[in-house]
């Protein structure tokens, strides 16, 4: 009842940005976060079969097809889902010393801001001015 305003997704993710959480539920909630992306389970174009091409190009790190035709209804949810939360998700574990789940948060920024998603770009943009983003940067410059 409450998937209208998708606010148990914003819950799960805010509770995996705590450092707390446990590193297995970090890692598999990027990888669902991601599939929501490609999947786009409410979209009016979403069917069992595209749902499946889709599932076969996230396996395969491909782009969504979504993204490559520009589809409004992705660049939506790219900014619905980073609104809820998604950039700090992606932020907050980007400072894990796992790197499954560093490279999992890195996948879903690029998901995120797949298609040159201005929107989700400049929420990113403004999270990472602030100084309380210095691990992200840290981690960055570690994996580089």
């Amino acid at each position: 009842y409450l998937n209208g305003s998708l606010t148990i997704l914003r819950e799960f993710m805010r509770l995996m940005c705590d450092p707390a959480c446990d590193r297995l539920v970090q890692l598999n909630g990027l990888k669902v976060v991601r599939a929501i992306l490609y999947l786009m389970p409410d979209a009016p174009e979403s069917t069992p079969e595209r749902q499946e091409v889709e599932y076969a190009r996230l396996l395969n790190n491909q782009p969504p097809l979504a993204a490559e035709k520009e589809s409004k209804h992705f660049a939506q949810l790219q900014i619905r889902l980073a609104k809820l939360g998604c950039i700090d998700l992606v932020v907050a574990c980007m400072s894990s010393e796992n790197s499954d789940i560093i490279l999992a948060a890195v996948m879903l920024s690029v998901t995120l801001l797949e298609g040159g998603c201005r929107p989700a770009q400049d929420m990113l943009g403004n999270v990472l001015s602030q100084s309380t983003s210095q691990p992200f940067f840290q981690q960055i410059h570690q994996v580089l």
